[in-house]
């Protein structure tokens, strides 16, 4: 539903950009058709109504809007897949605009199960939904309070009534469209309004408005369609105003001016209906009146081939020059795993109609290594025949029904091919394609060849490894929890795989030190999400006055296999719990947490000293048999040593540790001398 929300919302975005050029043309050429009938100005906005509601259109030479066309020749300007762009760019024709708004746009975050953007573009089409529903509601509201106003109106003759409750006569209904006059208009003022809102039936305006307003609600975050749709109003009635005066003859305009002026309305809030005698804009509209003449032959013929080449120009889009490399779409995209890579490159490919280079890549602004698809090639099924997919790279066996291949990089026909999905710093990108059959096996080696790709069958080991067995095996197991069919073995020099059940996973974790402490394994479900995790604490360095630990969550993530969040931060945030003071008359230390506090007396044999600060971080335990623990011994700095002491009776932060959302908070911070 998000995907499909945020879809539909930009689409309606790129309509309402393509249309916003569209209305600044027409405002322009009003300019140029001011003493032209008005129905030519009232007819431009026809072409502004087709841009705002059709997400396509027909290719043209004369097209109006080459100069603000992007340089992939169609009029997206922001990507539907914009969400997944390592760095989201959109293209408005405009480059300045361009430059301000891409510097703003939030770059993709590597392995997080949402960008930025996806974000943002949810909220803002959840912002335009409820916009769209509270301009409908408002309007059908309006409607139907005016509905009950006129249900006492007296029927005159045909369509015509007349009702006490109005102070201006409007034409009102869809199917069935009524004319409503006030009570005490002369027998002039009703011929002149009759004829009036009786022109509006004729030219179907009592449809054409109201559905121009629903087109509004649509865009209503679009300044310029509110603008258009007012002056849209004041062109229609202005056209009709001539109409009824070329019929009536040009010696009723001074009784047909005071007519109006008599009967202006002046209304509050924009909305759809009703057609009013009395429209906002009646000064505009007498002047209009009063100078208004019937138009020469010239004059007509002028304003007829005007508004044509206008619609043409302006409802058409350029023409693609598929010889020109700026007509190439050109776009990145960032992808957290294979998966989703392999989605967007099927979705590429059954939609390559157009000139374009695909790129799934971590590079910016263009990865040239991105595969490449163009011309008219038409894809009408893609399946995936197999998959292997390893810690580096993958590879999928796609099946491609091609139907019409065109003058492309593809034949016509069924076809398997193995594809390249690589996985760089930031996401996973595609390098190629081989029609020849399987990567051969040094293709699976990473760059720095220190990945090594390693198959299950390898990982045979079933003893824990000790510090005697560990130069003869291979892969030796580290850790394990045999119940959870879980096992973790070491690679040299460095790195991990994890084997559960009949799947392996690398990790590029230290492991050992020349201690050879172990890693400890627990699975539990740590989130209270229904879920178990996998949680594993790592020795990584070992020495005189030096103990760390690494702490490491291993969450399933679908088929993509583990993800791997490690606390790293705990320093930080220790640094905003604990507060210490030294007194050096009682040579003691106050050490303060949020929950207690604790005072330190300094052993006698370090009082002649000169004391520095408290120091930690050097040493670091995480327990994980019961939940997640952190305790973190604090030591003494002094000027006469380099490294921090730890004595005896040395005191301890400790807390208790949450994991929520792939973050790590301490909480229940204190100090202990246990």
């Amino acid at each position: 539903m998000e995907d499909f929300l945020s879809a539909l919302f930009l689409k309606v975005l790129n309509m309402s950009i393509t249309s916003s050029y569209v209305i600044l043309f027409v405002m322009i050429a009003r300019l140029f058709l001011k003493k032209a009938p008005k129905i030519f100005s009232y007819t431009l906005w026809a072409v502004v109504l087709f841009r705002l509601l059709c997400p396509f259109s027909f290719s043209s030479a004369f097209s109006f809007l080459k100069a603000v066309t992007p340089s992939s020749g169609k009029m997206d300007y922001i990507s539907s897949d914009v969400g997944m762009m390592v760095q989201p760019q959109i293209e408005t024709g405009i480059d300045k605009v361009n430059s301000i708004v891409n510097s703003s746009l939030p770059a993709a975050t590597p392995y997080a199960s949402a960008n930025p953007m996806q974000i943002i573009m949810f909220i803002l089409s959840v912002i335009w939904v409820l916009g769209v529903l509270i301009l409908v509601i408002y309007s059908v509201s309006s409607y139907f309070l005016l509905k009950q106003k006129v249900s006492t109106a007296m029927l005159l003759q045909d369509n015509i009534f007349e009702c006490e409750n109005i102070a201006t006569p409007f034409v009102l209904g869809i199917i069935n469209p009524k004319i409503y006059l006030p009570i005490g208009l002369s027998q002039t003022e009703k011929s002149f309004i009759l004829r009036h809102e009786q022109t509006h039936i004729r030219r179907l305006d009592y449809i054409i408005k109201p559905f121009a307003f629903l087109v509004l609600c649509v865009h209503w975050f679009n300044p310029l369609v509110w603008i258009s749709f007012v002056l849209m109003s004041r062109d229609m009635e202005m056209s009709c105003d001539e109409q009824v005066i070329k019929e009536l003859g040009t010696e009723i305009k001074k009784d047909y001016s005071a007519s109006l002026l008599f009967l202006a309305v002046n209304r509050g809030m924009i909305n759809g209906s009703p057609l009013s005698f009395g429209e906002t804009g009646v000064k505009g509209r007498i002047k209009n009146v009063l100078n208004y003449q019937r138009p020469t032959l010239w004059v007509i013929v002028a304003g007829v081939i005007v508004v044509a080449a206008m619609v043409i120009g302006l409802a058409s889009n350029p023409n693609a020059a598929a010889s020109d490399n700026d007509a190439w779409d050109r776009v990145s995209y960032f992808t957290p795993d294979a998966k989703q890579a392999m989605e967007i490159y099927i979705k590429a490919l059954r939609e390559s109609d157009y000139l374009t280079q695909l790129s799934l890549a971590h590079a910016e602004p263009f990865d040239p290594k991105g595969q490449e698809i163009w011309d008219t090639i038409k894809i009408n099924h893609v399946k995936v025949i197999k998959e292997d997919v390893r810690e580096n790279k993958a590879c999928y066996w796609l099946e491609l029904d091609i139907k019409d291949g065109g003058n492309s990089a593809f034949e016509k026909g069924v076809f398997p091919r193995w594809l390249w999905l690589v996985k760089g710093e930031q996401g996973w990108y595609v390098e190629g394609l081989m029609t020849s059959g399987p990567p051969i096996a040094n293709w699976w080696l990473s760059g720095n060849k220190q990945e090594k790709e390693i198959s299950i069958d390898d990982l045979t080991e079933r003893s824990i490894i000790t510090s005697d067995r560990y130069k003869n095996t291979e892969y030796p197991l580290i850790a394990e929890l045999p119940k959870e069919d879980i096992y973790l073995y070491g690679l040299k020099p460095t790195g991990v795989v994890l084997r559960y059940g009949d799947k392996i996973q690398f990790f590029n974790w230290e492991y050992t030190t020349p201690r050879f402490i172990l890693p400890v394994l627990h699975k539990y479900d740590l989130d209270n999400d229904g879920e178990d995790e996998i949680i594993c604490v790592l020795n990584v360095g070992s020495g005189t006055g030096l103990s760390l630990y690494e702490l490491h969550v291993l969450k399933l993530s679908g088929t993509s296999g583990y993800v791997d969040y490690m606390f790293s931060d705990y320093l930080e945030q220790m640094k905003t719990m604990l507060s210490t003071a030294y007194h050096k008359k009682e040579n003691s230390i106050v050490v303060k947490t949020n929950n207690n506090s604790y005072i330190y007396d300094i052993p006698i044999e370090y009082q002649k000293l000169t004391y520095k600060n408290v120091a930690y971080g050097n040493i670091v335990f995480f327990d994980i048999s019961n939940g997640l623990k952190i305790k973190i011994p604090l030591g003494v700095l002094f000027d006469e040593f380099v490294s921090p002491q730890f004595f005896e009776d040395t005191i301890f932060f400790e807390g208790d540790i949450v994991f929520k959302n792939g973050k790590f908070q301490i909480t229940s911070p204190q100090i202990t001398n246990k």
